[in-house]
């Protein structure tokens, strides 16, 4: 065991391969029930964990370990809690947001007694967002809105958002709505979305929604939207209907919008309209949309309700007949209902026929054939909808080919559907191609599709079957250059059959680049890096929108033509998923072609992950210059301050020699806005005070004549 994680972290390069290694350990763990006989400080994962991956792991992830995350966490609490402040592992609001509060381990929630004394000296307000966090929790929501009620209470504002998040919490969130009540009832105010919001948590919202008739009885009232909201509950909306009518009948008013509510919920609708027949029966009228939503119904019992209680208002129209027929789960069973009930009335038109086409179920279409086959035409139209419906295509066909055979007319629209369809095309394509194969044309458009097809079968069935007919355009090309599905097989597939006539034109080459992964771009290089042209608006587009990875193989591949311009060190300043990882690799290889620009600086302020990595390592290499003034008139800490980039703001005020240059932070821009002004203006509002200690002429006006109190 201690031979395995011990030096485990020299093989780890990517997140997904450190994912891989904790799980070798922990099956390790489960075998020899160490958990149960270890209760050492774990020096090795003190020493190794995040050593040389500089993950920012959060919590939320390591939990994915279980019984491993159980031994670092109680062997190790106090180490994490280090490891997280010194922003190691993650940064502590990251982690109070993404991990503890968001999870219900008692490992988070232990980690999170730990954290909030030692975070008030590091950052002395509790954000909004988290109190918003805790109070959705629907696992430890309760446990953690009462540490921060405790040992931050004077930072914790019960905002209506705050009890629209309890009201929501669909676990926790009677206890936690208590609480608020108990602790803060002046700040707990009860609007029409909050009584809604509790309308519609089909977990505790009945709960909740007790709890707040017995405090707040005079703060509520039930407007239509909030029974609209408990109609909708899937959950538990016959009882919540029956408390809204107990405490606040006259209140309840069942308005269309309810009624189709209702019909819609396939959970406790059915209940939920027969509450309301019979306690509203004379507010009950059935619209067409009303039938629709029945129509739609997963249980064909809610058209039986109605057909029942109301049936002289039910009109079955072609909306109600085509949305029966694309019912996937009951539509057969309400076509039925309908059928028996109201044949006269059902009228089949091209929609309906299309609908019941594009139904993963062929029992409707079936259905629709035996009892009004003579109302039933079978366009191309309904034949390409057939031949692209995802989950029943085969069947769907095979049935039209079987009962219609006369009227199934393969045109290359049809083709084209079944090439482009990922789930069931390929089997499609193969029944036209063995029933009508004489039919069956393949044109560039058909290519085309099957090179946008997430599945390399269907292009290697045209090849076989059709590769006299498969002619590889520049879009077919394209095509497969942007699928992040298979579209690297498929090229390697059409190189391998087709190679002399895959062309790379310039629109390839981008495609190739915007796809997830890199092999596509590596396969062209390889294979056609001749025709490979590195143009500076994709070097551009990788570094603001691409990995490292991606542009590592360009600079392996094609380095010559790899120039770093100011708009490619601004772009990879932008770029908020591996700006950081990509900006230190063009450092490692390119840093003479490179130079920080205002357009850079005003990047890397707007980059709340990265920027102020970014920043430290053009400072450290000797790049930054924090008097550089663009054309706006502002500096990196105008900057910082605009974009709200509170870490940037606090290394420049790290870097800044104050003293000897107090022009840096009382600079003004073009407008004569200082950091004050923007600092006003809600971009840092919590650090006012801190930048008025440093930028004191607060009564300085900007060329509007506004001072920063306006």
């Amino acid at each position: 065991m201690r031979r395995t994680s011990e030096g485990w972290h020299q093989y780890i390069k990517t997140k997904s391969e450190g994912h891989d290694r904790l799980s070798t350990i922990r099956s390790l763990i489960d075998q020899q029930a160490y958990l149960s006989k270890n209760t050492e400080r774990p020096s090795w994962l003190q020493e190794h964990v995040w050593k040389q991956t500089e993950s920012m792991w959060t919590l939320a992830e390591l939990t994915s370990f279980g019984s491993l995350t159980k031994f670092i966490c109680v062997n190790a609490l106090e180490w994490m809690a280090e490891l997280v402040l010194e922003g190691k592992l993650a940064s502590p609001e990251n982690l109070l947001l993404d991990g503890v509060l968001t999870y219900t381990s008692e490992v988070c929630l232990g980690l999170f007694r730990l954290l909030i004394p030692q975070w008030r000296a590091r950052n002395p307000n509790v954000t909004q967002q988290v109190v918003l966090a805790a109070a959705g929790n629907s696992g430890n929501g309760t446990e953690v809105m009462q540490l921060l009620l405790e040992q931050r209470a004077d930072e914790v504002h019960i905002t209506p958002e705050v009890v629209l998040a309890a009201a929501r919490n669909s676990g926790s969130g009677r206890k936690v709505m208590q609480l608020l009540l108990e602790q803060r009832a002046d700040e707990v105010h009860i609007t029409p979305e909050v009584v809604a919001a509790a309308a519609k948590n089909s977990g505790s919202g009945i709960e909740v929604m007790q709890l707040l008739f017995k405090t707040k009885r005079d703060e509520i009232y039930v407007t239509p939207g909030v029974v609209a909201a408990a109609a909708k509950n899937s959950g538990s909306g016959k009882g919540m209907m029956q408390l809204l009518l107990k405490e606040k009948g006259d209140q309840v008013h069942i308005t269309p919008e309810v009624i189709a509510a209702a019909a819609a919920n396939s959970g406790s609708g059915t209940e939920v309209m027969q509450l309301l027949f019979k306690a509203k029966s004379d507010e009950m009228h059935i619209t067409t949309e009303v039938v629709v939503a029945a129509a739609r119904n997963r249980s064909m019992e809610m058209m039986q309700l109605l057909l029942e209680e109301k049936g002289d208002e039910v009109h079955i129209t072609s909306e109600v007949v085509a949305a029966a027929a694309g019912n996937s789960r009951s539509g057969r069973e309400v076509m039925q209902l309908l059928l028996e009930q109201r044949a006269d009335e059902v009228r089949i038109t091209p929609e309906v026929v299309a609908a019941a086409a594009r139904n993963c179920s062929t029992k409707t279409m079936q259905l629709l054939l035996d009892k009004k086959g003579d109302e039933i035409h079978i366009t191309p139209e309904v034949v390409a909808v057939a031949a692209g419906n995802e989950e029943g295509g085969k069947e769907m066909m095979q049935l039209l080919l079987d009962k219609r055979s006369g009227e199934v007319h393969i045109t290359p629209e049809v083709v084209t559907a079944a090439a482009g369809n990922y789930w069931s095309g390929t089997e499609v394509m193969q029944l036209l191609l063995r029933k009508r194969a004489g039919e069956v044309r393949i044109t560039p458009e058909v290519v085309a599709a099957a090179a946008r097809n997430r599945s390399r079968e269907m292009m290697q069935l045209l090849l076989e079957e059709k590769g006299d007919e498969v002619h590889i355009t520049p879009e077919v090309v394209v095509a497969a250059a942007g699928d992040s599905g298979s579209g690297t097989k498929v090229m390697q597939l059409l190189l391998n059959e087709k190679g002399d006539k895959v062309r790379i034109t310039p629109e390839v080459v981008p495609a190739a680049a915007r796809n997830r992964s890199t092999e596509m771009m590596q396969l062209l290089l390889e294979e056609k890096g001749d025709e490979v042209r590195i143009t500076p608006e994709l070097v551009t587009d990788v570094a603001r929108n691409r990995s490292k990875e991606m542009m590592q193989l360009l600079l392996d591949k094609k380095g010559d033509e790899v120039h770093i311009t100011p708009e490619v060190v601004a772009a990879a300043a932008g770029n908020h998923e591996s700006g950081r990882e990509v900006m230190q690799l063009l450092l490692d290889k390119r840093e003479d072609e490179m130079s920080v620009t205002s357009q850079s600086i005003s990047a890397m302020a707007g980059n709340i992950r990265f920027g102020k990595d970014l920043l430290e390592m053009f400072f450290m290499r000797g790049k930054l210059d924090l008097h550089l003034i663009d054309e706006y008139g502002r500096t990196p800490l105008l900057w910082a301050v605009s974009r709200g980039n509170e870490s940037m703001l606090d290394l420049l005020l790290t870097l800044d020699e104050r003293p000897s240059d107090p022009a840096l932070v009382t600079a003004r821009d073009k407008l004569g806005c200082s950091m004050i002004h923007f600092a006003a203006m809600g971009n840092c509002v919590d650090r006012i005070e801190e930048i008025m200690s440093i930028d004191q002429y607060i009564h300085v006006e900007d060329n509007r004549g506004w001072t920063a109190l306006h």
